[in-house]
């Protein structure tokens, strides 16, 4: 009798590319849950751009961000990981992850840091499109956050002189991002005028976005010894950084909330332009930008009237963060429903004065 060899069942493993693009998804809702839904929205090599180029900005913002390190360590481990970003090598990388071992952050952006090399070889597969679209952005933000890390470092505070000085800060930690998103989504919108009508409010749309991170973190910006709010609104409004969020000037607090908050509005309503300008064959993309605004409007009202708290509440419920995911798809073709539901968030903003 012929015995015929039994067959052999081999399980195909991931290659190392797969497993990285594997990693990044898993990280991106650890640092961040409501890009995480954003970015879950986009598709193809569009989505894989944008997953390792936000982790990429989210690796730059920890530095800045590390509470214990120097600046001038801090300026030194933005410029040499700038270096490998625009000349990828393995040793490189390894030798910079290790220099951020003993650095100070949340559990999983330590983690995150740590495998920096797995979304630098994601960004190295990248189509030369999509990597030349990333780099430029990715340099002016890096070269930005060490410029004010270098004017703390000279023994200046790190505090915003006033309004223009602050949007020169948003534009090196958000508009560089608005580029960057900008730059990706018009290789898929055809028409000149929407494209040029994008590139004139992404700006905004950064701004809208930021300036809603920064009073939500006020409180702990100001624990670290940074301020981002103006020191010429604080003079305007006869306050002290460490007056602003506490009990003792309630009416001069929220003057000077409301107008923070008023002017976050106006680039809001810039940033819903710019949603707007999104052909709506562009479902996923509109859905993209639609959720991050609504979100930050949201926000925004969750703040206001809390300038007698401690502890500012901003995180907006689960229930209604669901209702919006399960809203926004029924009028993201509309413009007009889009501006009626913004304008109904807006409404509902406290502003006493």
């Amino acid at each position: 009798m012929h015995l015929c060899p039994a067959p052999v069942y081999t399980i195909a493993m991931p290659d190392t590319y797969s497993r990285d693009i594997a990693y990044c998804r898993y990280i991106l809702p650890k640092v961040s849950r409501s890009f995480a839904f954003n970015i879950s929205l986009l598709r193809g090599q569009l989505h894989l751009s944008v997953l390792s180029g936000y982790l990429v900005c989210r690796i730059l913002d920890t530095i800045e961000d590390a509470p214990h390190f120097k600046s001038k360590t801090k300026i030194t481990l933005l410029k040499s990981f700038l270096k490998i970003f625009n000349n990828y090598s393995e040793s490189g990388i390894n030798t910079w992850t290790a220099k951020t071992a003993k650095l100070t952050a949340h559990p999983a952006e330590k983690e995150l840091l740590q495998n920096s090399s797995r979304v630098l070889r994601v960004i190295q597969k990248l189509p030369p499109f999509y990597k030349n679209e990333l780099k430029g952005p990715v340099n002016r933000m890096g070269q930005g956050m060490a410029a004010m890390l270098r004017k703390h470092s000279k023994g200046h505070k790190a505090t915003i002189k006033d309004e223009n000085e602050l949007k020169k800060y948003c534009y090196y930690v958000a508009g560089t991002v608005a580029e960057f998103l900008t730059g990706v989504f018009t290789q898929k919108i055809r028409s000149p005028y929407r494209r040029r009508y994008l590139k004139l409010y992404m700006n905004d749309f950064g701004l809208a976005l930021q300036l809603t991170n920064i009073i939500k973190d006020f409180q702990n910006d100001n624990q670290r010894n940074w301020g981002y709010i103006p020191r010429t609104w604080y003079q305007r409004f006869r306050l002290q950084q460490k007056d602003f969020f506490c009990c003792r000037y309630p009416e001069k607090n929220k003057k000077l909330l409301s107008f923070f908050i008023k002017r976050i509005i106006d680039y809001q309503l810039k940033a819903l332009d710019y949603l707007k300008a999104i052909p709506r064959t562009r479902v996923r993309i509109r859905l993209f930008c639609a959720f991050a605004l609504f979100l930050a409007a949201m926000t925004l009202r969750k703040i206001s009237g809390q300038t007698h708290k401690k502890k500012i509440a901003h995180k907006v419920a689960r229930s209604k963060v669901n209702k919006l995911i399960y809203t926004l798809p029924l009028i993201i073709f509309s413009n007009l429903l889009l501006e009626r539901k913004l304008n109904k968030i807006i409404n509902r903003i406290k502003i006493t004065y």
